[in-house]
């Protein structure tokens, strides 16, 4: 078969950028011609694609995410699949990676026939939940243009999702989720997967020297500087901590908007020495994963949580909120703790539990490690693929 693959801005080696990758390796394998289609491929996405895929990019990318980048995407994408409009019958199946490629995804699939498969990541949640929480964040100018805009890219959306053949989504939580904003009638679960064994076995001690972690506590933390993973619970979480042992430290993988305000956030708490922002890595993360003790994660209804599989893979304790698609991947007890999100006083007992344990916290690793077995994605394309061929 003839597959098309669109994804909105392949900047970084994020949830979605991972999950093309993968399936254009298997979907190749599998004998298929794949055709790629963004608006930006980075060269770290591009050196892990199979070199039979056909990629087209218009070389554009732009710094900014949520609100702004969606404006963007939704216009710029369909002119760069244009010319794909013309030729009728081009691709028996579009797959839309991300809400950005969904409207180019669905005129295709609406002027040219074809399949189209939305792999939802989530949908625009600046639209739906956060868009009072994204409002507020805005200067008067922009909180305008927000009010005026959301609405027509809110219409577009869900008339573009509704011209999918079906949607995946990526957790039961995330189903939930899809089905009570879309209505849609076809959404099937599909779990991402993790390359387990890039993330085990990986030696930890050059990143405890880099950072000067020898004989400390290292929490670690991955992901987007962004207010709806709560960072700035993490930071009242060690300023707590680190008043009881000052030898515990936070390591913050990733970069993002909220990068000043947490930056600022712990000079005025005092606990610059004990927090590290590592910014983005890449090569390195497995590294990051398997020098830490334990892996925090506070996102607001988060609706998978890959890094979580990955912290696992990597033999590694977890502690995760009770909300989102990690309650689904993580084992209470087992795997790793689940406090009540927001409630700093469960979540620093969870993390003390285990800074106290480390017999418990090793038992918790390698529970994880063999959990993270099943999350594979061999699996997520053995259960795609049964999805998209029982609807021919």
């Amino acid at each position: 078969m003839r597959i098309l693959q669109i994804h909105p801005i392949m900047k970084t080696l994020h949830g979605s950028e991972r999950t093309l990758i993968e399936l254009t390796k298997r979907l190749i394998a599998d004998g298929h011609h794949v055709e790629i289609r963004s608006l930006f491929i980075a060269d770290e996405c591009q050196q892990r694609l199979n070199p039979e895929a056909k990629l087209s990019q218009f070389g554009l990318t732009f710094g900014m995410d949520g609100f702004w980048a969606a404006v963007l995407q939704y216009t710029a994408l369909p002119f760069l699949t244009l010319p794909l409009m013309l030729k009728k019958g081009e691709f028996d199946v579009i797959i839309a990676h991300a809400a950005g490629s969904l409207p180019a995804s669905a005129i295709l699939r609406k002027i040219n026939g074809g399949k189209l498969i939305y792999l939802c990541q989530e949908p625009p949640r600046f639209a739906y939940d956060l868009y009072e929480e994204t409002k507020r964040r805005l200067g008067l100018v922009k909180r305008v243009l927000f009010v005026l805009l959301v609405p027509l890219l809110k219409l577009v959306d869900q008339v573009s999702v509704r011209m999918a053949d079906f949607v995946v989504a990526n957790s039961g939580y995330s189903r939930e989720v899809i089905q009570g904003i879309y209505k849609h009638s076809r959404v099937v679960t599909d779990y991402l997967g993790v390359d387990t064994d890039m993330f085990s076995n990986k030696g930890g001690d050059g990143i405890r020297g880099k950072h000067h972690l020898d004989n400390k506590l290292a929490l670690l933390s991955v992901g987007k500087l962004h207010p709806r993973k709560n960072l700035i619970l993490q930071l009242e979480m060690i300023k707590r901590l680190s008043e009881r042992n000052n030898q515990i430290h936070l390591l913050i993988v990733g970069n993002g908007q909220q990068e000043e305000e947490l930056l600022n956030m712990a000079r005025n708490l005092g606990i610059s020495d004990n927090i590290i922002f590592a910014g983005s890595v890449i090569e390195e993360l497995p590294e990051y994963y398997s020098g830490s003790d334990i892996f925090i994660f506070t996102a607001k209804k988060e609706p998978y949580g890959l890094v979580v599989i990955e912290a696992m893979a990597a033999g590694k304790p977890v502690i995760v909120p009770d909300e989102g698609g990690p309650t689904e991947t993580v084992i209470d007890g087992q795997t790793g703790l689940i406090y009540e999100q927001g409630n700093i006083d469960d979540l620093c007992q969870k993390v003390q539990s285990l800074i106290d344990n480390p017999e418990k916290r090793r038992q918790m690793g390698e529970n994880g490690k063999a959990r993270a077995l099943m999350f594979s994605w061999d699996n997520f394309y053995e259960k795609l693929k049964e999805s998209w061929e029982h609807r021919q």
